[in-house]
């Protein structure tokens, strides 16, 4: 009707029924017998974070005045009009949304898309008498036909802001008990990000697609907007909870993307450049905070956003091991266990570059295959042999390193695969724990054994910045293969755990941000 093609066109409010009315002053709706809006001012003001509370009940007076409209009259038909009701509608919870209208005109430049950040809450913060009179006015009473919903997401795709799916599906409930639900949900699409939570340790099942309030920048950081975040074996110590975070938290350890939000005392990063950074487990998510001093800058028309962060975790954790765990040497003989995985093939291919001869493992053909690429000298099958045995038979005083992600299932052989003087590095739990070693068990070779943790070599300003730049100057250069494997959305991490715990990939995982 005439109403809906004004909304759909965006009219001139004062058109409407009820008046003009500026959105911060919306606080209470009533809808009179004659189907005209009457509103109210009141003084309770709700904010983003109370709407994303939990829905509340409607009152017993809200359920009286309800019961006695329906026993005397028909049920409604609701839709842009609500004729011939004999019915009054308290919603008590439109407000302003975090009162940003109240805030005033917008700064010089604020309206210019381009420098606003992208999606719902953009075109909220736009501050423009029609735009938000509009979002408020939809959210606020909660009549807006589907159809007109479906053209806000639209509008909003159109300017280059991917609608998640839950959002996308999300049918609006014209029934007035329902009208809180809607303004929670519509909310959630303003000022919202979807990211991955989990509430308790567990398996792949307790990663769960929440919208949290999206973050702001503090001194020394950024905000970025995430296009793909890596998966890596720490994300699911986390989750299992060998290593210890409070709950309940995000996963991700590295992201990829543009940079929407600076804070104070950060330099060298503007809003729109493209980086590459180290979260704090954050980074499964649409925005993240990311510490200025663990970002880097990124030419992504030389290194792409998905290969930037397909490299962070896993080409730091390579460069770290053959330099500072054991520092590589031309001549050296190096042992990879699982040569196939994304951080095994960074490794054999620095290690080459270093002038060492390599020898991995791996369970199948396939990865033979995939790691003989990588640069590997020897490649050993340990679903058919004897490793220890293979590698005497290769170098019969045994090797100098060996790198070991793998684990309890591994760690034996690596020992057993060393020489005089040796050096063990376990750095990961692919396959569990390694259970506590004997000091006595070392002392026949004289063998040295560590148990790095990445973030323990890169902890100054100088540390970061040198193996980042190194790292960056390879991909740059082309002298490393980056391989993804594979490529998920953010509601499918489930899946990307559980074929990365159950080594049936050959590469990088990562995630795919919309």
């Amino acid at each position: 009707n005439g109403f809906g093609k004004r909304l759909a066109a965006r009219g001139d409010p004062s058109e409407w029924s009820g008046g003009g009315v500026d959105a911060p002053d919306m606080e209470r709706g009533a809808l009179t017998p004659r189907g005209r809006w009457e509103l109210k001012t009141g003084r309770k003001k709700f904010t983003a974070q109370s709407l994303l509370a939990s829905p509340r009940s409607p009152s017993a007076g809200h359920q009286a005045r309800l019961a006695t409209s329906q026993a005397q009259s028909p049920p409604p038909k609701w839709g842009l009009h609500a004729r011939g009701r004999a019915a009054r509608m308290d919603m008590g919870m439109a407000g302003s949304l975090e009162a940003e209208a109240a805030a005033g005109p917008a700064a010089e430049g604020e309206s210019d898309p381009a420098l606003l950040p992208r999606g719902p809450r953009a075109f909220y913060e736009a501050r423009s008498y029609e735009s938000q009179w509009l979002l408020t006015r939809m959210i606020a009473f909660g009549v807006v036909a589907n159809d007109c919903y479906q053209k806000l997401l639209d509008y909003l795709e159109a300017s280059a802001y991917p609608i998640p799916a839950p959002v996308r599906a999300y049918k609006l409930d014209f029934r007035w008990a329902a009208a809180y639900q809607n303004i929670r949900f519509l909310v959630l699409v303003c000022v919202a990000l979807w990211a991955i939570q989990i509430e308790q340790e567990g398996g792949p099942e307790v990663l769960k697609l929440v919208a949290l309030p999206r973050p702001s920048a503090g001194e020394g950081e950024i905000v970025v907007r995430n296009r793909f975040s890596g998966v890596n074996f720490i994300d699911t110590y986390f989750r299992e909870g060998v290593y210890k975070a409070p709950l309940p938290h995000q996963l991700g350890a590295e992201g990829a993307g543009e940079v929407v939000e600076v804070g104070a005392g950060v330099d060298g990063f503007a809003v729109g450049d493209a980086v590459v950074y180290l979260g704090t487990q954050n980074t499964y998510a649409q925005y993240a905070v990311a510490s200025a001093a663990k970002a880097f800058k990124i030419d992504p028309a030389t290194i792409p956003l998905d290969i930037a962060a397909a490299a962070l975790v896993q080409g730091l954790t390579a460069h770290t091991l053959v330099t500072r765990s054991y520092e590589v040497k031309s001549g050296d003989w190096v042992l990879v266990q699982a040569g196939a995985g994304g951080t095994g093939r960074l490794i054999i291919q620095m290690a080459k570059a270093f002038g060492a001869n390599v020898i991995t493992t791996v369970s199948n053909k396939e990865k033979a295959e995939v790691a003989s690429k990588a640069g590997a000298d020897h490649v050993i099958l340990y679903t058919e042999e004897s490793v220890p045995e293979s590698v005497k038979k290769i170098v019969p005083e045994g090797v100098h390193v060996v790198y070991d992600g793998v684990g309890k299932a591994t760690f034996d052989g690596s020992m057993q695969s060393l020489r005089r003087l040796g050096t063990m590095v376990s750095f990961g739990n692919a396959s569990g724990t390694v259970p506590p070693v004997r000091l006595l068990d070392l002392s026949p070779k004289n063998l040295t054994i560590l148990r790095p943790q990445l973030y323990g070599y890169i902890v100054t300003d100088e540390e970061r910045q040198r193996h980042m730049g190194a790292l960056v100057e390879l991909l740059s250069q082309k002298k490393l293969d980056i391989h993804v494997f594979k490529t998920y959305d953010l509601a499918d991490v489930a899946q990307a755990h559980i074929d990365l715990q159950g080594r049936k990939t050959t590469g990088k995982l990562l995630i795919k941000i919309d």
